[in-house]
Protein backbone atom coordinates (compact mmCIF):
# COMPACT_ATOMS: atom_id res chain seq x y z
CA UNK A 1 0.00 0.00 0.00
CA UNK A 2 1.21 3.17 -0.96
CA UNK A 3 0.87 6.39 0.99
CA UNK A 4 0.33 9.85 -0.67
CA UNK A 5 3.22 11.94 -1.02
CA UNK A 6 5.63 8.79 -0.66
CA UNK A 7 7.63 7.88 -4.01
CA UNK A 8 6.83 4.94 -5.46
CA UNK A 9 10.22 2.44 -5.58
CA UNK A 10 9.30 1.79 -9.60
CA UNK A 11 8.71 5.45 -10.85
CA UNK A 12 10.71 8.66 -10.50
CA UNK A 13 7.80 11.44 -10.69
CA UNK A 14 5.31 11.63 -8.07
CA UNK A 15 1.95 12.77 -9.32
CA UNK A 16 0.61 15.95 -8.67
CA UNK A 17 -2.67 15.06 -6.60
CA UNK A 18 0.25 13.59 -4.34
CA UNK A 19 2.01 16.85 -3.59
CA UNK A 20 -0.94 18.70 -3.16
CA UNK A 21 -2.12 16.50 -0.72
CA UNK A 22 1.33 16.56 1.22
CA UNK A 23 1.05 20.06 0.95
CA UNK A 24 -2.41 20.36 2.68
CA UNK A 25 -1.59 18.04 5.07
CA UNK A 26 1.75 19.73 5.94
CA UNK A 27 -0.12 23.39 6.07
CA UNK A 28 2.09 24.68 3.66
CA UNK A 29 1.45 25.78 -0.29
CA UNK A 30 1.99 23.44 -3.23
CA UNK A 31 5.07 25.17 -3.87
CA UNK A 32 6.60 24.54 -0.92
CA UNK A 33 5.49 21.06 -0.57
CA UNK A 34 6.61 20.02 -4.26
CA UNK A 35 10.08 22.16 -3.84
CA UNK A 36 10.28 19.80 -0.31
CA UNK A 37 9.90 16.48 -2.31
CA UNK A 38 12.17 17.49 -4.92
CA UNK A 39 14.84 17.63 -2.33
CA UNK A 40 14.08 14.24 -0.42
CA UNK A 41 12.89 12.75 -3.56
CA UNK A 42 17.11 11.41 -4.97
CA UNK A 43 17.57 11.34 -1.19
CA UNK A 44 14.78 8.46 -0.65
CA UNK A 45 15.54 6.72 -3.80
CA UNK A 46 19.41 6.85 -2.99
CA UNK A 47 18.89 5.22 0.68
CA UNK A 48 16.48 2.81 -1.28
CA UNK A 49 18.97 1.64 -3.91
CA UNK A 50 21.58 1.39 -1.17
CA UNK A 51 19.37 -1.00 0.91
CA UNK A 52 18.96 -3.13 -2.32
CA UNK A 53 22.48 -3.05 -2.80
CA UNK A 54 22.63 -4.20 0.67
CA UNK A 55 20.09 -6.65 0.34
CA UNK A 56 21.23 -8.36 -2.77
CA UNK A 57 25.05 -8.70 -1.02
CA UNK A 58 23.61 -10.26 1.88
CA UNK A 59 21.55 -12.32 -0.40
CA UNK A 60 24.60 -13.50 -2.27
CA UNK A 61 26.74 -13.62 1.23
CA UNK A 62 23.94 -16.11 2.20
CA UNK A 63 24.26 -18.00 -0.81
CA UNK A 64 28.00 -18.24 -0.67
CA UNK A 65 27.84 -19.53 2.50
CA UNK A 66 25.65 -22.18 1.77
CA UNK A 67 27.25 -23.88 -0.58
CA UNK A 68 30.37 -23.21 1.71
CA UNK A 69 28.26 -25.31 4.50
CA UNK A 70 26.97 -27.64 1.16
CA UNK A 71 31.15 -28.41 0.66
CA UNK A 72 31.87 -28.96 4.33
CA UNK A 73 29.19 -31.82 5.09
CA UNK A 74 31.01 -33.48 2.43
CA UNK A 75 34.25 -32.96 3.91
CA UNK A 76 33.01 -33.77 7.20
CA UNK A 77 31.26 -36.99 5.93
CA UNK A 78 34.50 -38.25 3.87
CA UNK A 79 36.69 -37.56 7.81
CA UNK A 80 33.87 -39.67 9.51
CA UNK A 81 33.86 -42.28 7.31
CA UNK A 82 38.01 -42.35 7.29
CA UNK A 83 37.33 -41.80 11.24
CA UNK A 84 35.54 -45.41 11.15
CA UNK A 85 38.23 -47.04 8.99
CA UNK A 86 41.04 -46.20 11.17
CA UNK A 87 38.89 -47.33 14.26
CA UNK A 88 38.13 -50.34 12.83
CA UNK A 89 42.24 -51.10 11.36
CA UNK A 90 43.07 -50.02 14.84
CA UNK A 91 40.90 -52.54 16.70
CA UNK A 92 42.39 -55.05 14.23
CA UNK A 93 46.09 -53.95 15.65
CA UNK A 94 45.54 -54.07 18.70
CA UNK A 95 44.19 -58.09 18.27
CA UNK A 96 47.38 -58.49 16.41
CA UNK A 97 49.35 -57.22 18.96
CA UNK A 98 47.78 -59.30 21.92
CA UNK A 99 48.24 -62.09 19.77
CA UNK A 100 51.88 -61.56 19.70
CA UNK A 101 52.28 -60.80 22.87
CA UNK A 102 51.28 -64.01 23.84
CA UNK A 103 53.05 -66.14 21.35
CA UNK A 104 55.83 -64.24 22.86
CA UNK A 105 55.21 -65.61 26.34
CA UNK A 106 54.75 -68.96 24.95
CA UNK A 107 58.11 -68.87 23.61
CA UNK A 108 59.78 -67.30 26.25
CA UNK A 109 58.48 -70.04 28.26
CA UNK A 110 59.76 -72.24 25.74
CA UNK A 111 62.81 -71.25 25.60
CA UNK A 112 63.76 -71.20 29.28
CA UNK A 113 62.69 -74.76 29.49
CA UNK A 114 64.80 -75.84 26.75
CA UNK A 115 68.25 -75.76 28.64
CA UNK A 116 66.55 -77.99 31.56
CA UNK A 117 65.43 -80.27 28.94
CA UNK A 118 68.96 -80.09 27.46
CA UNK A 119 70.16 -80.70 30.82
CA UNK A 120 68.06 -83.40 31.61
CA UNK A 121 68.99 -85.24 28.53
CA UNK A 122 72.30 -85.18 28.98
CA UNK A 123 72.14 -86.67 32.41
CA UNK A 124 69.86 -89.06 30.63
CA UNK A 125 72.09 -89.79 28.11
CA UNK A 126 75.01 -90.55 30.63
CA UNK A 127 72.75 -92.62 32.56
CA UNK A 128 71.92 -94.48 29.78
CA UNK A 129 76.04 -94.40 28.65
CA UNK A 130 76.86 -95.80 32.00
CA UNK A 131 74.11 -98.78 31.77
CA UNK A 132 75.21 -99.98 28.04
CA UNK A 133 78.05 -101.97 27.95
CA UNK A 134 80.21 -102.46 25.84
CA UNK A 135 80.73 -105.48 24.26
CA UNK A 136 84.64 -106.10 25.06
CA UNK A 137 84.02 -104.84 28.81
CA UNK A 138 81.28 -107.45 28.92
CA UNK A 139 83.64 -109.79 27.49
CA UNK A 140 85.90 -109.05 30.24
CA UNK A 141 82.81 -109.31 33.09
CA UNK A 142 82.15 -112.84 32.12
Amino acid sequence: MELAGTPSPTSGLVPRNSKQQVASRAGCSPRAAESRLDVELPILQSEHEMRMMAMQMMTSSISEAMERYKELIQVNSSYRIRHSQLLREQTQLKNNIQILLNEKSELLVEQTERPASCVEAKRLCEEAGMNICVPSEKEQQV
